[in-house]
């Protein structure tokens, strides 16, 4: 937490420091009036997010290391259920709590931050709506992942490569299924998915589906109007359910054909250069180690004697899983070289398609103009928290690729 918070003010500080500066690749799109609304809404939102950050962390931490972590613990274990859900009740209880008083930084963000530069396009019900459904299919996903766990566990766990082996292959069967499930179940369930029209747009769409060569099931448009005016646009799904999603906030003429060709060819390059087979793979070692070490920790009394809780397994597996969370935040680095070096790759795919990069540099910069993006982010927070280049260097790799 405390890295973070210095991260963050590191962040914050460079942004004041480098206000009022327009980086060359933006003059054309960017002005003094434009830079300044950029610099304030960015200042705005880094302050929302370290004061909301702080308070969270400040909660998470006074319930974990206070005596209302082993009376919670011995209220959940009294309740006259089989064990499973227990286990379940144990985690929806702090899911939904957490989800509640989150409800209130959420609104304000969207509704006064948001709402105040002219982002927010929810209304109270929209909103509303989608947090509810979000907390089910997270408390669903959540109620599936701890049936695995607690069934194949119990409430007691001896360090066998069996088990590691047995959690690890369910898990990831289940990650799978969840991913292919994507674009069949969760967008839908969230946005209403249109296919693209008749048009100028969608017969280029196929014929750079074709000249690529990748199988999709359909091209989409998502009502994030409702939402927000932010732009954005993915291949979702793996294998034959694999869909091109648009946002329709790309699709109201802010972005001209060939720009939202350029984005789509991007996102096709991940496909292409198996981006996201490398990143499934990645993700699955990642899975392996957390399983491996959780089975391992819970092993022993120490956690529990340590927390002053009782052996009681689910309880366990918060702790450590908190405790794996904070590990990880470590290498997060790493795992965000690797996506960047994606990207870049994914960016000189999209320029051979289009046999040009100036579409997708284009993009960029109306992506960066429309969104009030921070050009100037500080090198050792995009280097430790972005998995994406910053957008000045995306446009200065394309440009030093074509000379």
């Amino acid at each position: 937490m405390v890295i973070e918070i210095i991260f963050d003010v590191a962040n914050f500080r460079h942004l004041k420091k480098k206000a009022g500066i327009i980086p060359d690749e933006f003059k054309d799109v960017i002005d003094s009036e434009k830079l300044l609304k950029h610099d304030l809404y960015n200042s705005e939102k880094m302050k929302f997010e370290l004061f909301s950050g702080v308070i969270s962390n400040i909660i998470s931490l006074f319930f974990l290391f206070s005596p209302l972590f082993p009376f919670y613990v011995e209220l959940i274990n009294n309740i006259p259920v089989p064990f499973i859900l227990k286990g379940i009740f144990f985690f929806l209880i702090l899911i939904i709590i957490s989800d509640i008083s989150a409800l209130p930084f959420s609104f304000y963000f969207h509704f006064k931050i948001e709402e105040k530069y002219g982002f927010n396009k929810y209304t109270v019900n929209t909103f509303l709506i989608d947090k509810v459904k979000s907390m089910i299919i997270s408390s669903l996903i959540l109620t599936i992942i701890l049936c695995i766990i607690l069934t194949l566990s119990g409430n007691s766990v001896q360090f066998k490569w069996i088990y590691v082996f047995t959690g690890w292959g369910a898990l990831a069967i289940f990650s799978l299924i969840l991913t292919y499930l994507v674009p069949i179940l969760i967008l839908p369930f969230f946005y209403k998915l249109k296919p693209l029209p008749d048009g100028e747009l969608k017969n280029s769409l196929n014929n750079l589906i074709q000249k690529c060569g990748v199988k999709i099931k359909g091209l989409y448009s998502a009502d994030e109007s409702k939402r927000s005016t932010h732009a954005n646009a993915a291949v979702a799904g793996i294998g034959k359910s694999k869909k091109i999603i648009i946002f329709d906030t790309m699709l109201n003429e802010k972005y001209s054909s060939v720009e939202i060709l350029a984005v789509i060819a991007h996102e096709i390059g991940h496909a292409k250069k198996k981006h996201i087979l490398k990143q499934t793979v990645i993700s699955m070692a990642v899975m392996f180690v957390a399983v491996a070490f959780v089975v391992y920790a819970l092993s022993s009394n120490y956690i529990y004697t340590s927390m002053n809780i009782p052996h009681v397994f689910y309880a366990g597996l918060l702790v450590i899983s908190i405790f794996f969370s904070n590990i990880t935040f470590f290498w997060s680095p790493l795992f965000g070289r690797l996506s960047r070096k994606f990207e870049y790759e994914a960016d000189a795919y999209s320029s051979e398609a289009l046999c040009t990069p100036e579409p997708l540099i284009s993009s960029f910069k109306k992506m960066v103009s429309n969104d009030l993006s921070n050009i100037n982010p500080h090198p050792f927070y995009e280097e430790f928290f972005y998995s994406h280049p910053s957008a000045i260097k995306r446009i200065k790799r394309l440009r030093e690729n074509t000379r």
